[in-house]
């Protein structure tokens, strides 16, 4: 077909500016059924096409057999074709993938363009183009690259896009990866492409963070059934006319075992290949190619229908969140002022509910009690790769509240747990007091006179008392309470979970080898937060025991012990102050004694303040106090 100049100057435009316009109407493509077919671009690829514009980084979560692959060779040959003077690289796991990549995806559309395009862009090197094994190059410059995986890869390379093939299966993907970062910030662009393969490695970790918002990355998800597309052909063999169609006869999954088999939907096609790819009852390649669902190599402790409730909240809620950086902290025990730094590492869904009068929709003025909280509290050294992290969830509405995971030293950790948990109505603390964490329950309780801090219910031979050791050992004996607590805190009847790095963990911990328990071994993979959940679950009865009355609040007042039980003597004290903080008192453990008024003092100290009747204002009778005292110490 003869065009005149001025006609190809124009449709060139077009096809710069648009590449579905080119792809739809100049491509074409090989299917190994059906032969050389054009290249009719599917929704989900139209969709991706116009992310590949407007996002610098796009990562996939994919189902095999989609054509995404097929879809960014077009692309690529589009952007060298149509912009000069750049370079695109894809980058394969072995040199077979990338010469078959370029060949297959680049190579083959470009030679099934018109022969007016072959013209005007000229890939011979004796008019400045390139062609060989590795490489497709135009006269404009431009050219595209495909090169085996390597350390070195990216940062040997300084491309304009980078196109990364099966990242999931990728040994190098860490360092090829921190190793061309420097070389894309200004202005590189990337797409990585995959089908899923188990847990903690770079690919899994670069999509739940874009998935939860924490990376430069644009998510695209393509699911099985996303394929509603009919390819037919005949099929010379056996003589008959074929149709390939994923979504012919889709219907939902009706019961349990067909959701946990299948998935959502149910297809022939999906039949066909379960069967296919389910080998001696394994079915963890169906899940990864078909599914695309992220398979470790040891069982998750929590089961894939308590994963997807999670997945499910995250999805709904786990952006709705505000951060907390800089804040002015009153040390309760010195009156000192200080900074605490979160660095907006602090997540808050919801802020604390602190009860009072509050009208109803009738007019009517209500009293509503404060939230109960828990929280699960996790030490580390503040170095290396483990960070101390804080759960906080509201027992009175059954869901997360408040996350924090952060590298600090163990005693600023102390401080930031008394500040959280005293805005949290003094939640109960369930400290954990493994290693360095002895010594942050320790600060808590003795330093900073934190009034709820969780205690192991065991007798100590030093007292005639049944208070146990502070905070929860997190021991090999003891980790199956906690793994126990978390199988019964979450999923369908359990807490609503909305942190998207909290189900991050939540998918890599896993049962390791000799009955142990941890994340999945990989870079840059914890437990902390999943851990913390744990802990602040093992504490909710304790929680909702202590926590069920009325504080009358503190602030540093100097009350000597003789007056603590009267409201008369410590009321024109504290004037207006109303902040949360309890006072210092002597106790029994300095004595050795165990007398009534001191079991009470030591109650009163676990509380944050003095007991009061709500009604009358009044503080509650000492007889009361011995009451409740004897109870909270049963178990």
């Amino acid at each position: 077909m003869a065009i005149n100049p001025k006609q190809l100057e124009q449709l060139i435009r077009k096809c710069q500016k648009n590449p579905a316009f080119w792809i739809e109407n100049f491509c074409k493509v090989e299917h190994p059924k059906a032969g050389i077919i054009p290249f009719k671009l599917f929704d989900y690829q139209r969709r991706s096409l116009a992310a590949f514009l407007s996002h610098r980084f796009s990562i996939y979560r994919k189902t095999r057999q989609c054509g995404i692959s097929t879809l960014a060779g077009a692309f690529a040959l589009w952007y060298a074709m149509f912009f000069n003077n750049k370079t695109v690289l894809i980058v394969s796991k072995r040199d077979t993938d990338a010469k078959n990549f370029l060949k297959k995806n680049v190579k083959f559309v470009y030679d099934q363009l018109p022969s007016w395009f072959h013209d005007v862009w000229k890939d011979s090197a004796d008019v400045g183009g390139i062609r060989n094994e590795h490489e497709l190059g135009f006269n404009n410059g431009s050219r595209v690259s495909s090169l085996t995986s390597s350390p070195d890869t990216l940062r040997s390379h300084a491309s304009s896009l980078n196109i990364i093939d099966e990242a999931a299966f990728m040994p190098h993907m860490d360092d090829m990866w921190s190793g061309g970062w420097p070389t894309m910030v200004h202005g590189g662009s990337a797409i990585v492409i995959s089908t899923v393969k188990g847990l903690g490695n770079w690919y899994w970790r670069f999509w739940t963070d874009a998935e939860a918002g924490q990376n430069d990355f644009n998510p695209i998800v393509i699911n099985w059934w996303d394929m509603t597309w009919s390819i037919k052909y005949r099929d010379e063999l056996a003589r008959s006319q074929i149709e390939i169609c994923p979504t012919k006869e889709i219907r939902p999954c009706k019961t349990s075992e067909e959701i946990e088999k299948y998935g959502p939907y149910w297809s022939p096609w999906l039949e066909g290949e379960y069967r296919n790819l389910t080998e001696k009852g394994d079915d963890a390649k169906f899940r990864q190619e078909v599914l695309a669902e992220f398979v470790g190599t040891g069982h998750t402790i929590l089961s894939r229908q308590t994963l997807a409730i999670i997945s499910s909240t995250v999805a709904r809620e786990g952006k709705n969140y505000k951060t907390v950086g800089v804040i002015d902290y009153v040390n309760p025990t010195t009156s000192e002022r200080e900074v605490l730094d979160f660095r907006n590492d602090l997540w808050i869904w919801k802020t604390p509910e602190k009860g009072g009068e509050r009208e109803g929709e009738d007019g009517k003025v209500y009293e509503e009690s404060p939230h109960q909280y828990i929280m699960g509290c996790d030490v580390a050294t503040g170095e290396g790769d483990d960070y101390s992290a804080i759960e906080v969830f509201d027992i009175s509405e059954g869901e997360q509240v408040a996350e924090l995971k952060i590298k600090v030293r163990p005693k600023v950790f102390a401080k930031m747990i008394d500040y959280v948990g005293r805005w949290y109505n003094n939640a109960c603390a369930v400290v954990e007091n493994t290693g360095i964490g002895r010594a942050t329950c320790q600060e808590l309780f003795e330093d900073l006179a934190y009034p709820n801090v969780y205690r192991s219910r065991r007798k100590r031979a030093d007292l005639k008392i049944k208070a146990g050791f502070l905070g929860f050992s997190t021991t090999g004996q003891s980790k199956h309470v906690l793994n126990k607590s978390l199988i019964d805190g979450l999923g369908e009847n359990g807490y609503a979970i909305y942190s998207g790095r909290l189900y991050k963990e939540a998918l890599i911990y896993v049962q390791l080898s000799g009955n142990k328990t941890g994340a999945e071994p990989g870079v840059g993979n914890n437990d902390d937060l999943i851990i913390s959940v744990g802990l602040a679950f093992i504490g909710i009865t304790d929680a909702i025991r202590i926590g069920s009355h009325n504080l009358l609040p503190f602030h540093n007042v100097d009350v000597p012990m003789t007056v603590v039980d009267s409201s008369e003597d410590i009321l024109p004290m504290l004037g207006d102050k109303n902040i949360m903080a309890p006072i210092s008192v002597n106790s029994e453990y300095e004595t050795g004694r165990c007398s009534i008024d001191a079991e009470v003092v030591k109650f009163q100290h676990q509380l944050g303040g003095i007991m009061i009747d709500t009604k009358t204002k009044n503080n509650i009778e000492t007889v009361k106090f011995k009451k409740y005292k004897l109870q909270s110490l049963k178990k």
